[in-house]
């Protein structure tokens, strides 16, 4: 199975131009995966997130769709994944440019040996409605290979917010990665992984505590082929992005 080497110290902003985390050591040939979790304070909903610059490399982009608007009335919220495939040796430092107004949010940078390529056919989206309890990253499609590693992220904002939101950590089936309960100063966030060893179709779903304000959140889902030992390589005729 794949193997996650290191995980970067997390990059949090609270209202800042931008959103930025570093990773060091990288072993070259290895595949970053980042994960961003953040409110644009402009509410640009109309615009896909500009993606994140890497100073040791090019990322791609796995999901970022654009932001959900709605119940949050100065802001809207939004998760994608990116990673670098490939990667160069050394540090990497990631930096979210938002597309308007003001960032806060969160950042994960997880370097990967065993990753193989990113199932383009695989990704999917929800946005869950305002003052909703719980929310999805919605469901893939019937995935292209038996063994993948399935990646997930929710973003959660409130009008007012909890000190602790309650969000699933992990969501059912899957290990953490990273939490941030507190949509009182930020956007809650919670990413997540798993292996699967079938082309069974893959979603997460998570909860919340409910409270007076008005929630929204967006999720989001990524897979990618294990090419590690024991995993499996993509078969000829495929193509993969």
């Amino acid at each position: 199975m794949a193997t996650k080497v290191q995980s970067a110290t997390p990059g949090t902003a609270t209202g800042g131009a931008t959103l930025s985390a570093t990773i060091s050591g990288v072993t070259g040939g290895n595949t970053l995966v980042i994960t961003i979790c953040y409110l644009d304070s402009n509410r640009n909903t109309t615009v896909v997130p500009t993606t994140p610059t890497d100073s040791n490399g090019t990322l791609s982009v796995a999901i970022a769709p654009t932001c959900a608007s709605a119940g949050v009335s100065f802001s809207c919220v939004g998760a994608a994944i990116y990673y670098v495939p490939n990667a160069n040796a050394g540090s990497h430092t990631i930096t979210f440019t938002p597309a308007s107004g003001a960032v806060y949010g969160h950042m994960t940078i997880d370097e990967w040996s065993g990753l193989g390529s990113f199932d383009k056919s695989s990704s999917s989206t929800n946005n869950s409605a305002a003052s909703s309890t719980s929310g999805s990253s919605g469901t893939t499609p019937t995935l292209t290979n038996a063994n993948e590693i399935v990646f997930v992220a929710t973003a959660l904002a409130s009008n007012t917010g909890l000190a602790n939101a309650g969000i699933s950590d992990p969501p059912t089936g899957y290990a953490s990665l990273y939490a941030d309960q507190d949509t009182a100063v930020n956007v809650g966030t919670e990413i997540a992984w798993k292996s699967v060893s079938s082309t069974a179709a893959v979603s997460a779903t998570w909860s919340w505590t409910a409270d007076s304000s008005q929630f929204t959140s967006q999720g989001v889902i990524a897979t990618f082929v294990d090419n590690s030992p024991g995993g499996s390589l993509p078969l000829m005729g495929q193509q993969w992005y």
